[in-house]
């Protein structure tokens, strides 16, 4: 990994990526697979992110690796929704300041 400039992408989400599927005492959790990418190629972007995709059918759990930059988007707009003048404390933070 060292000599080639390799980085693991830890998950955004979750932390094993297989399971044997017993349920109890006797379940096993494991991270068996990762997604090694170069450093410099990470560091070309804003955005680098892994996700387990969780699955009912196999014990193994997909991985996706999306790659993004981020660009000046201006300002970003605020919208005030009246429900959450229902919520009792984020009124009384609003008056607490």
């Amino acid at each position: 990994m060292e000599q080639h400039n390799l980085i693991d992408i830890p998950p955004s989400n979750g932390k094993y990526t297989w399971n044997n599927k017993i349920i109890g005492k006797n379940n096993i959790k494991e991270r068996l697979d990762g997604i090694l990418i170069r450093e410099s190629i990470a560091t070309a972007f804003t955005l680098v992110k892994r996700k387990i995709v969780h699955t009912i059918v196999s014990n193994h759990k997909s991985m996706v690796l999306s790659l993004g930059k981020l660009g000046n988007q201006g300002s970003l707009l605020f919208r005030y929704n009246s429900i959450w003048d229902s919520e009792e404390e984020f009124g009384k933070q609003i008056k607490d300041g």
